[in-house]
């Protein structure tokens, strides 16, 4: 301290092994700290500073409480002074004070203790513009001195990397490791978050750096064993491995990845980089191996080969062995870091001491481990770090924590009983085991300060984030996801959407379910445009080439979560301090507003619009048509209600019916809606037979017809109206369940294709020629057949109409006005429901437009808006953002544009040629 400043009378009490070091000189300072000290006003070190100071720079965690100007602040600004890495412009101390002024008196002290170090100390604190502090962060600053709240501001929009502050830096190159992992293609920030893409032929991303740096840190001290052994699955590029190699120089690697980036990693490896002063590497000191880790894991456990590090660029399967194989690897005094998760719920993990040690270092997105050997299985690794960490002592190291504990003799006896000891429940011990409260013997452990620390700032808490059961669950609002899917046959909409579907029969009832509509009653016409053979074959390939571009959209879908969640700063900071958001997965206008910008949303969403609208327009004609027919029947044809009167009725209803906002009061529509259809489809088929059986056709079947053709293709378009579901439909399926999910996609769209063609060809055959445009009208006029089905489909359509307008309506609203909590209150509220009722009205007119021209309507629907959506906006998004692909992509944009010209321009050419809906029974024809 400064002449004058005495410590007598004062009473210190410290540990035990505290050092007391009565100069400056004796802490071993550098030597431009040191003069930056003296040139402060300092002679000697007070009593605190002469103890508190050097556990600070042996990397120990410490608390120090004395009297105000005893020279608590220089022995925190010392400490970090001495620590940081100048070159390094990434945080690397962060002094946090309850009041500005002590924050800007912090900031000061260091700036004067570092005149000659050339240090960046930024002070953090509110009432200052909050860009001055962006700009800061993004310039580059050592030390960080602020106030919580501006602090956690920062932190919370990843301006500012906690972790990195937390975290101390003084054992780490941290300027070398990030010019190393720029020399692999990384994005060589510690800060920021973005993952870079792999050179190798199959693909993948190179982890970000501020996803590897926790890690690498966490596994330090056991990479820096004499010769230790690392094991990395899925090294991917090798920027991990070379990581671990430069931070540990008697370390050996060992790693497995696909047969295809063993040559790039390799390269990678031996390759120098001026700026990088690691590069290139003994190749001695590691060995990339192609195939499958499981089997090599499998191979080495019965070679008795064991690990001291252990790491996984790629995600564990939870549902399968993955794990129990990865650590079965693990020496019991060893550490490993994986990833444990599915596909966007997926958790960072530091495992050491045979399980004992287990934390959620951060949420992460990475690829998917995958291995014929590790089939799924009943049993489900848990993610809670508590759980997780018995489960591991349990299934992976109880054999090895009993054989340590035995002798020879009785090494098998010791094994035996602790297997039995684990099948018996126990009765918790009454001291309070297991409680969350931490002690200060907890804090006493190595790194305890720093992980109390960082729960106290909600950095760490694993309690505090809900992971995999929950994320996908109880984190939506009832209204986010499509009407369509509401229902109570599945138990996704079961309550308030208290689990996703996870079953496969689950699974391919909801998909079947939403390919279930009345589009089939216009296919018996298609196939009189098109000729019985063109028109089953062009059924099969619009089925074919559909289910193929859904595919790719999965794909982009799940592509762009990953950039999504993982490159973006905010949606990082969002994504590990909140969790997922309500909309975890990405909508198709968020896919394509990330491969052309707001010009893809914009294209995605009129679209969806004008499907939606169409298909509304389509029910407007049908049911007002049937309906018609349905009361003149009744009535004995002395009333007849015309179609524009019942178009007026049918708004009146529909109008109430689509300000409804929760999917809860939809389901039971929607299964209403279901059951008619499949009884109207079976009693259609019926009388389809029975007129087959009483008039054989005597007419010439013609198997192509060219001149109606475009006809043929816009209603085959148009009968996969449950194509836009794709996405809702993968979203509301179990993580578990999702590698599942296109292989069930396709063969139920197989299933209802083979259905399609034979209930098409069944009543084109039946009713030969006079095949109309909807088939009821070709039943028996007057039966009881035609007049059961009609009743059906008209039921069927009256309670799906408003399911089909909500996701229309929700994407105008967020689009066209504000929400209904933000500035408007009620007005706002009031305008949203004159827009769904607007909508129910521009529907009608539409409707009552094309009151003689349904098929017109139905090809115009399925050519324009279907085709574009299903076939060719896909294939041009997953060119832009997965790639690899090209060929197959541009075929099939190319052949959905066809599609869409050829059919909506026979439509709009023969607008007034097409008769449509004639009426009989009532009618005279």
């Amino acid at each position: 301290m400064s002449k004058g400043v005495s410590d007598e009378g004062l009473v210190f009490e410290t540990s035990e092994d505290v050092e007391v070091l009565p100069t400056f000189d004796a802490l071993g300072l550098k030597e431009d700290l040191l003069r930056g000290v003296y040139a402060y006003g300092f002679e000697r070190p007070s009593a605190v500073q002469q103890r508190a100071i050097l556990p600070i720079l042996k990397g120990r965690d410490v608390i120090v409480q004395s009297q105000s100007g005893t020279g608590k602040t220089c022995v925190f600004a010392l400490g970090a002074l001495q620590t940081v890495d100048t070159t390094s412009r990434e945080p690397q101390a962060l002094f946090l004070s309850p009041t500005r002024e002590l924050a800007e008196q912090s900031q000061k002290v260091c700036l004067a203790l570092g005149d000659y170090l050339n240090v960046q100390v930024h002070v953090c604190i509110g009432g200052k513009r909050v860009s001055d502090d962006i700009h800061t962060f993004e310039a580059g600053v050592q030390i960080v001195s602020g106030t919580p709240g501006r602090v956690f501001h920062m932190i919370q929009q990843r301006h500012f990397s906690s972790q990195r502050a937390v975290l101390s830096t003084d054992s780490l190159p941290v300027a070398d490791l990030c010019r190393l992992h720029r020399h692999f293609g990384g994005d060589s920030s510690v800060r920021e978050n973005r993952p870079m893409l792999q050179e190798a032929a199959s693909g993948g991303t190179i982890s970000a750096l501020s996803v590897q740096m926790p890690a690498l840190e966490e596994l330090l001290p056991y990479l820096r064993r004499p010769d230790a052994e690392v094991f990395d699955l899925g090294f991917g590029s090798g920027v991990m491995a070379a990581m671990m190699l430069a931070a540990a120089p008697s370390a050996t690697v060992l790693g497995v990845d696909m047969p295809d980036k063993v040559a790039v990693a390799t390269r990678n490896m031996l390759s120098s980089s001026g700026d990088c002063p690691f590069t290139p590497f003994d190749k001695r000191r590691f060995e990339f191996l192609g195939g499958d880790a499981f089997q090599y894991l499998k191979k080495w456990k019965a070679e008795g080969k064991t690990f001291d590090v252990l790491y996984a660029g790629c995600s564990m399967d939870p549902s399968s062995d993955q794990l129990k194989l990865f650590l079965g690897q693990l020496k019991p005094g060893g550490a490993a870091v994986f990833n444990l998760g599915w596909p966007g719920s997926q958790g960072m993990y530091f495992v050491a001491d045979g399980g004992k040690e287990c934390r959620l270092l951060m949420r992460v997105n990475f690829m998917m481990a995958e291995s014929a050997l590790t089939p799924p299985n009943r049993q489900q690794v848990p993610f809670e770090p508590d759980r997780l960490s018995a489960w591991i002592r349990k299934n992976v190291f109880a054999d090895a924590a009993v054989l340590s504990q035995h002798s020879d003799a009785t090494r098998d006896v010791g094994v035996a009983a602790q297997r039995l000891a684990s099948t018996m429940a126990r009765v918790p011990s009454w001291h309070g085991t297991g409680t969350s409260e931490t002690t200060a013997s907890d804090i006493a452990q190595p790194g305890g300060f720093r992980r109390f620390f960082q729960r106290q700032l909600g950095l760490a808490d694993e309690s505090s984030r809900p992971l995999v059961e929950d994320m996908l669950r109880v984190q939506r609002e009832e209204d986010t996801l499509d009407a369509r899917l509401a229902s109570p046959l599945l138990p996704f909409y079961a309550g308030y959407l208290k689990g996703g579907v996870s079953e496969p029969s689950q699974l391919s009832l909801m998909i079947l379910k939403a390919f279930t509509g009345a589009a089939v009653l216009y296919l018996p016409r298609s196939f009189l445009n098109g000729g019985l053979l063109l028109g089953a074959g062009t059924l099969a390939a619009v089925c074919f080439l559909f289910t193929v571009a859904m595919r790719l959209l999965i794909d982009c879908a799940e592509r762009v979560l990953a950039y999504k969640t993982m490159a973006s700063a905010s949606s990082q900071a969002q994504y590990m301090d909140q969790g997922l958001p309500k909309l975890f997965l990405p909508s198709y206008g968020d896919i394509g507003e990330a491969a052309l910008g707001r010009v893809g949303r914009l294209l995605v969403e009129v679209s969806l619009a004008a499907s939606q609208l169409g298909f509304c327009s389509t029910y407007f004609l049908f049911v007002s048509a049937n309906l018609s027919e349905v009361l003149g029947t009744l009535a004995g044809c002395r009333h007849v209600m015309s179609q524009r009167s019942l178009c007026l009725l049918l708004a009146a209803v529909w109008a109430p019916l689509a300000l409804v906002r929760r999917l809860k009061h939809f389901s039971a529509l929607n299964l209403v809606a279901d059951a008619c259809i499949l009884l109207g489809l079976a009693v259609i088929l019926a009388a389809a037979a029975q007129h087959f059986a009483d008039h054989p056709p005597s007419w010439s079947v013609p198997l192509a017809r060219m001149d109606s053709y475009p006809l043929c293709l816009g209603t085959a378009a148009f009968a996969f109206e449950g194509i836009g579901l794709v996405l809702p439909m993968y979203e509301g399926t179990e993580p578990a369940l999702r590698k599942q999910f296109k292989g069930t996609l396709t063969w139920i769209m197989v299933g209802m294709c083979c259905f399609f063609i034979v209930f098409a060809g069944a009543a084109y055959l039946s009713f030969g020629p006079t095949t109309r445009t909807v088939i009821l009208f070709n039943l028996q006029m007057g039966g009881q057949k035609r007049l059961a089905s009609q009743i059906l489909f008209c039921l069927a359509l009256v309670c799906t109409y408003p399911l089909v307008l909500h996701p229309v309506s929700r994407l105008l609203e967020d689009r066209l006005l504000p929400g209904p909590g933000q500035d408007g209150g009620t007005a706002v509220q009031v305008y949203r429901d004159l827009l769904r009722a607007g909508l129910v009205l521009l529907t009608m007119l539409v409707a009552l437009f094309s009151a003689s021209r349904l098929q017109s309507l139905v090809v115009l629907v399925g050519g324009l808006c279907c085709a574009p959506l299903a076939l060719a906006f896909p294939p041009v998004f997953h060119h832009l953002l997965v790639g690899g692909q090209w060929q197959l992509d541009l075929a099939l944009s190319v052949l959905g544009l066809l599609l869409a010209v050829v059919s909506s321009t026979e439509a709009v050419l023969h607008w007034s040629t097409n008769q449509e809906i004639p009426y009989y029974s009532c009618s005279g024809s």
